[in-house]
């Protein structure tokens, strides 16, 4: 008797965690299916892009999964920074991208870390998309993005984002790419406002609230006086020409 309720509630529990699935997997799709973004070209873009701006992606194989259980349609974030006259993209990932010398695909650190923008993009397996900011950074809070991209943290494990949704004490360094971006925002002083009247910050209130905090930023007041503000989110379409090299080395293998 004891096997059989032990079996039966084992089952009931199985059954139960398939509904869930199937009926989040129908939420999401019910509300994700239609939605459109604006398209923007890169080129029409490249001259505007500024540190703050936030890229946002939708990776081809991985992005129904990741988003599912945050109830997100981004799988993906990172934040534009500008070093020494060249755009990067501060991020916190566990992704690969092509060597630029040999073209082979290299697996890139499991932390955070940044990586020049348009390499990036350029090889992203999926769909880019652009939330800018509407007023550029001040010197202050440029400085300051500039000294927190530096620091590196580790990408979380799956465990230990299974123990973050549950509010289960974790290692407060690791991060994945949303919090990664949340933290970004409190240390530059683009906490929303409302988080602020309230004395909290994104990276505090959780893993999935930062997550779909992020992505939601568009026309929300920033900072504690509200003075800045993200525009709408536009999918980017990626027409920059391949650099210099690409081309000398498509000509010499031509010959």
């Amino acid at each position: 008797m004891d096997d059989f309720w032990g079996v039966t509630i084992l089952l009931f529990i199985v059954l139960t965690l398939f509904v869930v699935v199937i009926l989040k997997a129908m939420a999401y799709c019910n509300k994700y299916s239609y939605v459109r973004h604006e398209k923007v070209r890169m080129l029409d873009r490249y001259a505007t892009l500024k540190s703050g701006d936030i890229i946002l992606f939708i990776r081809h194989t991985h992005g129904f999964t990741n988003s599912l259980f945050t109830n997100d349609l981004y799988s993906h974030g990172g934040m534009v920074v500008e070093v020494d006259g060249e755009l990067f993209i501060s991020e916190a990932t566990v992704d690969s991208l092509p060597n630029t010398t040999t073209g082979e695909e290299e697996a890139l650190p499991s932390s955070s870390q940044i990586n020049p923008l348009l390499h990036r993009l350029r090889n992203y397996p999926g769909a880019l998309f652009l939330m800018p900011l509407k007023y550029p950074l001040t010197p202050k809070q440029e400085k300051i993005l500039r000294d927190r991209v530096l620091v590196e943290t580790p990408y979380p494990s799956a465990v230990h984002m299974l123990k973050a949704m549950f509010r289960i004490p974790v290692c407060a360094q690791a991060r994945h790419c949303m919090q990664h971006l949340a933290w970004l925002l409190d240390e530059v002083g683009l906490t929303p406002t409302r988080y602020v009247e309230r004395g909290d910050k994104m990276l505090e209130l959780g893993f999935l609230v930062s997550s779909r905090g992020v992505t939601t930023l568009s026309d929300e007041p920033l900072g504690p006086e509200g003075l800045n503000v993200y525009g709408p989110v536009y999918e980017l379409l990626f027409d920059m020409p391949p650099p210099k090299e690409a081309w000398a080395a498509a000509a010499a293998e031509s010959v």
